[in-house]
This record gives C-alpha cells, sequence and structure tokens, in this order.
C-alpha cells in the first residue's frame, strides 16, 4: 500500500516535484504546513510502532515480528522524504 501512495503522489515526497504543483502560493504553504505535521504526527506513531516490534524481537525472532520491522522502516523513511519535501517548499514558497 505505501509503494502505491509513492507512485500516486510522489509530490509528498519530492521538494522539486512539490513546488511544480500547480496552486497559488499561499495554498502551496498551506499544503506544505499540513503536510509536514501530518508527516510528523505519523513520523512518531512509526517510530514508536517500530521500537516495539524491535523490542519483540529481543524477546522472540520470527518473521511476522521482522517483517513488520521492515514494514515500519519503510514507514519511517516515508515520512522522513514526505518532512523534507514539506520543509522543502516551505523554505522557497
Amino acid at each position: 500500500m505505501w509503494m502505491h501512495e509513492l507512485s500516486q503522489n510522489p509530490w509528498r515526497y519530492d521538494g522539486e516535484i512539490f513546488m511544480l504543483l500547480p496552486v497559488d502560493r499561499e495554498e502551496k504553504r498551506r499544503l506544505a504546513e499540513f503536510e509536514a505535521k501530518s508527516a510528523e504526527d505519523q513520523l512518531e506513531l512509526y517510530s514508536h510502532n517500530y521500537d516495539a516490534f524491535k523490542q519483540y524481537s529481543i524477546m522472540r525472532k520470527s518473521s511476522f515480528i521482522e517483517m513488520n520491522m521492515t514494514l515500519y522502516k519503510n514507514l519511517i523513511n516515508q515520512m522522513n522524504a514526505r518532512l523534507q519535501a514539506a520543509n522543502h517548499v516551505l523554505g522557497h514558497a
């Protein structure tokens, strides 16, 4: 699902593409502020979930735990890219 999101909304994860959105400067800034806040909130959640599965992995090894750790690593990377893209726009809009 997260890969589908990346392909459908590349502007959320690339500041240069975000800057090219066909909206006025004020709307772009408002959108970037929303995206930054949303990415920060999701980053906090995904980091917490990753840490929980990391603790589980210390107690017990399983493919389910490893799969979830990989998922949350990918989601954390995705939210970091989203936050960087939003901050790029905020710095240039």
